[in-house]
């Protein structure tokens, strides 16, 4: 009888021990999954914060950056004299105006892109190809393709995605993918674009034959205009009424040429 007793006392014991280590694996398995949650949970808030990061950044880079990028590259080009047609002579360094570069819309977008792209911070993974640039009739758009290095990209289609839509995949990879635009025009940046410029120049080339005559006939709206009588031509010079961060410096963009 105390040995049935004692049968009896070590199998409940035994269903205890069981009991008891089963609970502790359940409780630990849980505080693990917890645990891991809350990780996966960081992880995944650090990636939208960081993606939120670089959203404002390359706002800023289209809507700032881009516009001082077209001051620089515009006076890039009046530096190479990159304005003016292939055939127009140059007259003691000075070049003549005698036609306009046919081709100064691509050749102000090729400078631009450049100098643009050189700016982007090199967590971005932007090209001169994914860099939409339109110039005409004095205004530039700017449309450019944005995405993170580190995520992983799924869709050829960009467009862009709200923080909200950003979703998650296996291993916390996330797909961002997203654009930012901007317009604006040579007028509103304080200059006046070479075909204005040309046009000015065409109107009073053969209209004037007096130094004032053509300084009164070559009006432009963001420019200062200065013009003396050389032997056989005008020396028109321009500065901007607005100055501008060139070269570290803050001053006026300035150029002469002769009609």
């Amino acid at each position: 009888m105390r040995i049935l007793k004692d049968k009896r006392g070590s199998a409940i014991s035994i269903t205890t021990l069981l009991v008891l280590v089963l609970v502790l694996g359940v409780a630990t398995l849980g505080v693990l999954v917890r645990q891991n949650s809350r990780v996966a949970e960081e992880l995944d808030l650090n990636s939208i914060q960081k993606i939120k990061v670089m959203e404002k950044q390359s706002e800023y880079l289209i809507k700032n950056v881009a516009e001082s990028m077209a001051v620089e590259s515009y006076a890039e080009i009046v530096d190479t004299k990159g304005y003016v047609w292939e055939d127009c002579e140059v007259k003691n360094g000075i070049v003549v105006f005698c036609s306009l570069n046919k081709e100064i819309d691509s050749k102000f977008k090729d400078v631009f892109k450049t100098k643009l792209v050189e700016s982007f911070p090199d967590e971005f993974l932007v090209s001169r190809e994914s860099l939409n640039v339109i110039v005409n009739s004095g205004k530039v758009d700017v449309k450019a393709f944005f995405e993170v290095s580190e995520f992983q990209k799924n869709s050829e289609n960009y467009q862009k995605f709200s923080i909200s839509e950003v979703s998650k995949i296996e291993n916390l990879i996330v797909n961002y993918l997203w654009k930012e635009e901007n317009s604006f025009s040579f007028n509103e940046l304080g200059l006046d674009y070479f075909d204005e410029i040309y046009r000015g120049v065409e109107k009073c080339r053969d209209e004037e034959s007096l130094a004032e005559g053509m300084k009164e006939c070559l009006k432009l709206d963001n420019f200062e205009v200065v013009v003396s009588k050389t032997n056989d031509d005008f020396l028109v010079k321009l500065e901007s009424k607005k100055k501008f961060v060139l070269g570290n410096e803050y001053k006026s963009l300035s150029f002469s040429f002769l009609i």
